[in-house]
């Protein structure tokens, strides 16, 4: 079964919200830990290197709040 944005997230902390709405860092966090099932596992991994881009983006972005 092929998951879309649309889809409902069943489990986690982010139950209830639709799998586009779920936070970047928490696909990276359950996709690193191997804590997705074989659905939810394709579903991210269509999103990973962007999710990861997104991310490091973020924390330089954070990086150079802190330095100012």
């Amino acid at each position: 079964m092929a998951l879309t944005d649309n889809d409902i997230m069943p489990f986690g902390k982010h139950k209830g919200k639709k799998l586009s709405d779920v936070p970047h860092g928490y696909w990276l966090y359950m996709y690193d830990g191997k804590m997705l099932n074989k659905d939810y596992k394709e579903y991210a991994e269509e999103a990973v290197p962007s999710l990861r881009t997104l991310k490091e983006m973020a924390n330089r972005n954070q990086d150079q709040e802190r330095s100012r």
